[in-house]
């Protein structure tokens, strides 16, 4: 509206005679104006063709958009002031001033670096007027819109598009990189920042012809890029429109590549790792911030839309793994949801029972087996929805002409964000298990059975011994025969007593080495009616086998009745101490002391070929151990052997290892 009144004004007031009088009557219109006004007047060669025109007069809006003041162009004609008119122009203003009337045109200023809306209109004879308006800014802001759009229908053809494979995605990428850059080459590349390493996915077939960096291979490091790399080192997009002049970005840039012109190079993010890079060259006009913004919108969808094929193939490579191995797998496999309803059915076995996997999906195990499995079922499942595991065991029956069968359930929760959401229930058919299970315990209580009784006869058996020795001794003897006569039976209760205890401890392997002794040292003392104490201490916890308890048990009543036989004071009590202990695990260790007259040399309980010197010896060394004397107070007897974990022997390899200590005296018993 302004412009036409502004054009029915001049055309109505201007005086085509004079200059001056059109600057007179409105110089208030023009000094006010905010729009660039200017009249001109058409310059016409001999036939009366425009060539040129010449500024009449000019407003001080024109002279703050030009930048051109009013005496530098006043009376002059524009090929005088700029070298960039064109023909078109002039022949357009020609027209207008000739034959009168208006035209309204957008044009790009080559001189001004701007765009201009141009309101042309007829002044007078053989004049014009022009009002300019600066709409670079608009016009930036179209074009943007433009890009945007031109950016979203590339993104939707991308994202429509039938994606075979990565390959095919990227080459149709990087077409729509080239194709909303107006480039004339372009590459896109795969970083992965903890190897330093690109993968070239996809190149323009100019820069294949043209590129004599990228070759055949597929990787490069980081370090051994060109240009194209320095987006990644610098972490930001790389913009360069004048290849011909140095750059510090081209420090990388080696011989035989492309013959680039203008570049752009953008790096993609994905959570704040770089993960790609997309290059592209040759731009007719200079890359600007709006192509690498563009760029850089268009690209990293394309590149979510990758990770997203990859996990895609990698979910459905590991599914298709998981139903071949749960197919060949004897087992059935369940995922169902937290209230129980099942979401999947995997492996063969449901078969057996008449099932189709997929017709149990929707319905509950209740539902699929009846009730045999709902109690212990639900009971499970409410271990499992708290976060821990469950097995369970059940009877399924009722299927057909199948017999029962027992069944062995194991649920485990599957979490997201620290919460059960989906349930796995492994199940499988343990009935030949269970029948084999059941076998074996009756096999195994049947063999118990038997070394019961076995040790009940052995026990017994050493008892009628004991017995008949007792019956013996009641005969009468001389002194000497009847304290050999009770000897023997001491030793051989000490044998009794272990498979006493090894029949009534339910293991039938080993004994504990306290109670051994303890009940030892009370037959001695239901024997023998002398004034002495004799004390058992140590460790609770040992326990030997049968081989090792016996010879430890025979060679402990030799020593006591060495005590009982030689320690004994003259007036008071004599003290014997029997302490049991292990070294660090792996050694027991048996000290017999007594707090007796300390002997003289060459004097003691024992002396060197008697028969309980003969048997400590013989079996210290079937027990790899050693025996050792310490007379310093009383007399003390230390019995070493080496023992495993809880006290079981354990055998050097060599035996050679072990140590024996003779005994100072051995004087026989009496």
């Amino acid at each position: 509206m302004l412009f036409k009144k502004l054009r029915t004004r001049c055309q109505n007031k201007i005086d085509a005679s004079s200059v001056a009088g059109i600057e007179i009557s409105y110089s208030s219109l023009f000094s006010e104006m905010g729009e660039a006004l200017a009249v001109y007047e058409i310059i016409l060669d001999g036939q009366d063709h425009p060539i040129d025109y010449r500024f009449l007069a000019v407003n001080p809006a024109f002279t703050l958009m030009t930048g051109l003041q009013a005496s530098q162009v006043l009376g002059r004609t524009m090929r005088q002031i700029s070298s960039a008119g064109e023909a078109e122009e002039v022949e357009r203003y020609g027209r207008i001033a000739l034959r009168g009337g208006s035209e309204r045109f957008e044009s790009w200023s080559v001189g001004l670096a701007r765009w201009l809306d141009v309101n042309a209109f007829a002044a007078g004879p053989l004049r014009f007027a022009t009002i300019l308006v600066d709409i670079t800014e608009r016009k930036k802001t179209e074009d943007a819109l433009k890009a945007d759009e031109a950016r979203l229908q590339g993104l939707v053809r991308l994202l429509q598009h039938p994606v075979c494979s990565e390959q095919a995605l990227f080459d149709a990428a990087l077409a729509e990189a080239m194709s909303m850059t107006s480039s004339e080459c372009g590459c896109i590349f795969r970083y992965d920042e903890d190897l330093r390493e690109f993968a070239l996915h996809a190149r323009s077939g100019k820069a294949r012809a043209e590129c004599g960096v990228l070759d055949e291979r597929t990787l490069y490091r980081l370090e051994g890029t060109g240009f194209w790399g320095e987006a990644v080192r610098q972490r930001r997009a790389i913009v360069e429109n004048d290849f011909t002049l140095p750059s510090p970005n081209k420090k990388n840039l080696p011989g035989g590549h492309a013959g680039l012109v203008r570049f752009l190079s953008v790096p993609v993010f994905l959570s704040e790792k770089i993960v790609g890079v997309v290059g592209v060259a040759n731009k007719a006009e200079p890359y600007d911030k709006a192509d690498a913004r563009q760029l850089e919108l268009l690209i990293t969808p394309v590149f979510s839309q990758v990770e997203r094929i990859r996990a895609m193939g990698l979910v459905s490579e590991n599914e298709s793994r998981f139903r071949a191995m749960t197919t060949a797998m004897d087992d059935i496999v369940f995922t169902m949801d937290t209230s129980g309803i099942l979401t999947g059915v995997y492996g063969s076995w449901p078969e057996r029972f008449g099932l189709v996997g997929e017709s149990c999906i929707g319905k509950t195990l209740s539902e699929v087996f009846g009730p045999d499995v709902t109690e212990a079922h639900e009971a499970a499942s409410a271990r499992v929805l708290g976060g821990a595991g469950a097995t369970y065991e059940w009877t399924a029956s009722g299927f057909g002409e199948r017999e029962p069968c027992v069944m062995q359930t194991s649920l485990s929760p599957i979490r997201v964000d620290g919460k059960v959401s989906e349930i796995v229930a492994v199940g499988r058919d343990v009935t030949a298990h269970v029948k084999r299970e059941r076998r074996f315990e009756r096999l195994v209580n049947e063999k118990l059975a038997l070394i019961r009784e076995v040790q009940h006869r052995v026990k017994n058996n050493l008892q009628m011994i004991i017995s008949l020795m007792e019956l013996q001794a009641t005969f009468g003897s001389d002194g000497w025969n009847l304290a050999r006569i009770k000897l023997m039976q001491s030793r051989i209760y000490s044998i009794a007593s272990v498979h006493d205890l090894l029949g009534g401890s339910g293991s039938f392997d080993t004994i504990s080495l306290l109670e051994s002794l303890r009940n030892l040292v009370s037959f001695i003392q239901a024997h023998d009616d002398g004034s002495y104490d004799i004390d058992v201490s140590g460790d609770e916890r040992l326990f030997l086998t049968v081989d090792v308890a016996v010879p430890v048990s025979l060679i402990v009543h030799e020593l006591l009745v060495n005590c009982i036989g030689h320690a004994r004071k003259e007036n008071g009590l004599l003290s014997v101490n029997i302490s049991a202990v292990t070294e660090d695990g792996s050694v027991c260790e048996i000290r017999v002391v007594d707090d007796g007259d300390q002997l003289e040399a060459g004097s003691g309980p024992v002396s060197k070929g008697g028969m309980g010197s003969m048997l400590i010896k013989g079996l210290a060394e079937q027990i790899k151990g050693s025996v050792a004397v310490d007379r310093i107070k009383g007399y003390e007897v230390v019995l070493r052997f080496p023992v495993s974990g809880a006290g079981r022997p354990k055998y050097p390899s060599d035996p050679s290892e072990l140590e024996f200590v003779e005994f100072a005296n051995d004087q026989g018993i009496a």
